[in-house]
């Protein structure tokens, strides 16, 4: 009976394990973009072809980008450019994915700071890229070119540089200006509770004035997003890159508030004003 019982409880903890690892936010973040954002990986696929020298090479075109010049010498200022450039394409790839598809987890309307942490856990592909393009230009660098080793890792850290300014400066000017519930509510998420809808008394009826074009706007985003099917997250990753597990969104379904949160992403917080 004993054995019948830990068997019962080993097969749920597996199935428990299996299903979070499942659905792992940034894993389904990867599958999102292959089945959704094909365009977004065409631009990363030719990025990529160019950096591993399988696209491009008549033309010199990978060395644009694996040993790049500034002012006609190659050093810490081409790297550094090159690196914030990426920057900028990684906070664009960000974005986009943000507002095209975060009403698809709803999940997301509950976390504070919801726009950086979503940028966490899209780091998939950025991270990959990033470390393909150290590995092929340090390639270059140290058997083609001949360069020092010394000289080769202040060139890749001036690329790392690169990037994390860029994305400092637009994960700060966001984190300020994201909406999510604590701001809309002056409460925390988690005990946030929609408001029960007032019933209509009857009488007579004053004149609807004219939709304005946002109000429109969010009439048919909310029935979009009210025809897609969400899409299911158990456990998602922190800034601290600790695995948390996902709130339930229910209560926030059909919720106003909650659909701003998701619909505006970067809209400035007036509550602080």
């Amino acid at each position: 009976m004993v054995r019948y019982l830990l068997r019962i409880v080993h097969r749920r903890t597996f199935a428990q394990v299996w299903k979070r690892l499942i659905y792992f936010f940034p894993l389904q973040l990867l599958v999102l973009h292959v089945k959704k954002n094909h365009l977004l990986l065409l631009f990363w696929l030719v990025l990529w072809a160019y950096i591993t020298q399988s696209m491009g090479n008549k033309y010199g075109i990978p060395y644009l980008f694996l040993y790049p010049e500034y002012f006609g010498t190659v050093g810490p200022w081409g790297y550094l450019l090159t690196g914030f450039a990426l920057g900028a394409f990684i906070t664009g790839f960000n974005l986009y994915s943000y507002i095209m598809h975060a009403y698809r987890f709803p999940f997301i309307a509950t976390l504070s700071r919801p726009f950086l942490k979503f940028n966490i856990n899209n780091a998939i592909i950025p991270v990959a890229f990033s470390l393909t393009y150290l590995y092929c230009s340090a390639r270059v660098q140290l058997f083609k070119e001949l360069l020092p080793a010394g000289e080769v890792a202040f060139n890749l850290f001036s690329f790392v540089v690169g990037i994390s300014v860029f994305q400092l400066i637009s994960l700060l000017y966001f984190t300020r200006t994201n909406t999510d519930i604590t701001k809309m509510t002056g409460g925390r998420a988690e005990e946030y509770r929609p408001e029960a809808p007032q019933v209509d008394l009857p009488g007579p009826m004053p004149p609807i004035p004219p939709m304005r074009s946002e109000q429109r706007k969010a009439t048919r985003w909310l029935r979009r997003e009210q025809r897609t099917r969400k899409w299911h997250v158990e456990t998602y990753l922190l800034p601290s890159f600790r695995i948390a597990l996902a709130r339930s969104s229910h209560h926030y379904d059909k919720d106003p508030a909650a659909q701003r949160a998701l619909a505006e992403p970067h809209q400035p917080d007036r509550s602080s004003r």
